[in-house]
């Protein structure tokens, strides 16, 4: 993956020691801020500026694909734009790809089973288990031209929306059986079935 990635930044993990959350601070993403495709900003960690400043390499620009490698493993995201000039903690892996990779194609080809195979392979540690950048540096994503790229993350997305309305459908539906059910008990011990 290193011949994909903008060689002046390099792959890299954030602020190791958060410290107290500070309210004037750095916006700071750890790992449950990634989640299922996305980052969640609210609830963000604000970390004291003198902290967030030995991290510069990790300061977010917008788009770097962002990897959670500790604290759960595989999560991935794209760094939307409320997040630049934030930074990340040492559970992400900023992934600042050059122009000839579509950073939600990076984050999809990641998520794909084969790399997180790769990853799970690959983990380290006892009681607060990651892989190591190395580790992440050697995953593969093959690199078609732009817009063959951009096809298959507008096919994905297209996909992804459909099993979110399904997921969606789901749940309303568990909601009214759920509703339904003491109503159909009261109607059987009454005798009204």
């Amino acid at each position: 993956m290193i011949d994909v990635v903008d060689q002046g930044r390099g792959i890299s993990y954030g602020v190791v020691l958060t410290g107290c959350p500070n309210e004037e601070g750095v916006a700071t993403l750890r790992a449950g801020n990634l989640q299922k495709f996305r980052v969640l900003t609210s609830n963000v960690k604000r970390v004291d500026p003198e902290i967030e400043a030995k991290y510069l390499r990790t300061r977010l620009r917008g788009n770097e694909l962002l990897l959670r490698i500790r604290g759960g493993l595989g999560e991935v995201a794209v760094c939307p734009s409320e997040m630049i000039g934030g930074n990340v903690s040492r559970e992400i892996a900023v992934i600042p790809f050059t122009n000839h990779v579509d950073p939600k194609y990076g984050m999809y080809t990641l998520a794909a089973p084969c790399n997180q195979m790769r990853m799970i392979a690959h983990l380290r540690g006892t009681s607060y288990v990651g892989i190591n950048l190395k580790d992440v540096r050697n995953l593969m994503i093959p690199v078609p031209k732009i817009s063959e790229q951009r096809r298959v993350v507008e096919y994905l997305d297209s996909l992804i929306a459909v099993v979110e309305r399904l997921r969606k459908l789901q749940t309303e539906s568990a909601t009214e059986l759920d509703a339904l059910l003491p109503s159909i008990l009261d109607k059987a011990f009454k005798g009204e079935l």
